[in-house]
């Protein structure tokens, strides 16, 4: 079975057109439907897996939308990047500073915000970017899952020795042990750490070390080497023959809700097991596919940048490092980045603001929320960090009132070829955006 593959980078604003009807039919197979719908549903994989994470409603999102001109449909996008496909059909939403064979931002991204060291990754312009990409997550999952304690489910033993400890199996004793020689057929059910659950993570791990970059994947740090090392010492049953077996043990999960970070896990270990099969499209109803919310994506990554000079990244899933809006402690609200000292407000934004000649003519919304966040810190210094083409300067605008100063904040990604050259130059754009920022804080 052909497939076809439909390219479209992120915020795309003219959008795509899609003149085929089987296509336009698959896709709004999954765009009419809600992200966390179509998770329920679907053998999709979401990035971050928490629909509302630090307070975005990634879950009630759509992938993107489609619109009816002129007997054609024309695909838009949004934040959303990634994979997702449905029979013949395969939609790819690169970001925006990608190119058509690669897209070294994304990559970046995700190994920084993984702490995966850039410079061990051997990359290369593979043919399968969702699978390197599943790969690049797995410690992610692993790291969350194993977190919970080593995942074990009750297992029944079959035993014939003259140590009964559990329940006779009166049939097998008979057809065993007759005559009698001092032995009794007898199972016992005990909670293992060997299970299909756990094996499948073997199978996971295994078939990552085999493909070029997984020793920088496996072993980019020491709890991801001890993660790895606990599955292989639980797994002794271990059997590369029996992979497709596991497989299907794990298609229906039947997870202990105690163990909720192991569904996920289980789900990125059968889409990296499964993918070459998925990928021909063997299941033909069947959406799939691996998505990234680009906004959250790029607010991780400018908090490995920032951590570095003081700044406190709150967090709103675990009520981590807000602020309050009123004296009596109430309003509490998580700005995306402040300074606990300057009380220096920065807003993280993924959306197109390259054109943005003036403060004022961004969102009036998000202008209002940072003018907010600073009279209640009663900071002098407030603005928006984005992701750039374009090497600009950083527009600057003085506040009316009170006083204090807006500032947008470009940070120019490298169109370049060459995953070293992109590394390399993109190193230079990180610290020019800290010396900007420590002119606001020190």
């Amino acid at each position: 079975m052909s497939k076809r593959l439909i390219h479209i980078k992120d915020n795309c604003v003219n959008g795509v057109v899609v003149d085929n009807p089987e296509d336009v039919a698959n896709l709004s197979g999954f765009l009419n439907k809600s992200i966390n719908q179509l998770v329920k549903e679907e053998n999709l994989l979401v990035f971050p897996y928490s629909m509302n994470e630090y307070g975005d409603e990634l879950g009630q999102q759509t992938i993107g939308s489609l619109q009816l001109v002129d007997n054609n449909a024309i695909l838009h996008s949004g934040n959303i990047m990634g994979f997702v496909g449905k029979g013949e059909t395969q939609l790819r939403i690169s970001s925006r500073f990608g190119t058509d064979n690669d897209d070294f931002f994304l990559y970046y991204m995700l190994c920084r915000v993984h702490s995966i060291n850039v410079f061990d990754l051997p990359f290369s312009q593979s043919p399968d970017q969702m699978l390197d990409m599943l790969m690049l997550l797995f410690p992610y999952y692993l790291s969350n899952a194993m977190r919970q304690g080593i995942y074990k489910e009750y297992r029944t033993y079959h035993y014939n020795n003259s140590e009964a400890r559990g329940i006779i199996e009166i049939n097998h004793h008979i057809q065993r042990n007759v005559p009698f020689q001092g032995n009794i057929a007898y199972r016992e059910r005990l909670k293992s750490m060997d299970n299909p659950l756990t094996q499948l993570i073997r199978h996971t791990i295994e078939y990552i070390r085999n493909h070029p970059m997984g020793m920088a994947i496996l072993e980019h740090d020491s709890d991801i080497r001890a993660f790895v090392a606990h599955i292989e010492n639980s797994t002794p049953s271990y059997s590369r023959r029996e992979r497709v077996k596991i497989i299907n043990e794990n298609l229906r999960p039947k997870i202990h809700p105690y163990y909720s970070e192991y569904r996920p896990l289980q789900k990125i270990c059968l889409q990296i097991l499964m993918h070459d099969e998925v990928s021909m499209g063997t299941e033909s109803n069947q959406i799939y596919g691996l998505l990234f919310d680009g906004a959250w994506l790029w607010e991780e990554y400018l908090n490995t940048i920032l951590d570095g000079v003081g700044f406190i990244h709150p967090r709103n899933k675990v009520s981590s490092g807000g602020i309050w809006l009123f004296t009596d402690n109430s309003g509490r609200r998580y700005p995306d980045f402040y300074h606990p000292h300057t009380k220096v407000v920065l807003d993280a934004k993924y959306k197109r603001m390259e054109y943005k000649s003036h403060v004022s003519d961004i969102d009036r919304d998000d202008v209002h929320q940072v003018i907010s966040y600073m009279h209640v810190l009663k900071s002098q210094d407030g603005g928006f960090i984005y992701p750039s083409q374009n090497e600009c300067h950083s527009p600057q605008s003085e506040l009316l009132g009170y006083g204090g100063k807006i500032t947008l904040f470009p940070v120019h990604i490298p169109q370049v070829d060459n995953w070293s050259d992109f590394v390399s130059q993109i190193n230079h754009t990180e610290d020019e955006l800290i010396e900007a920022v420590k002119e606001l804080t020190f």
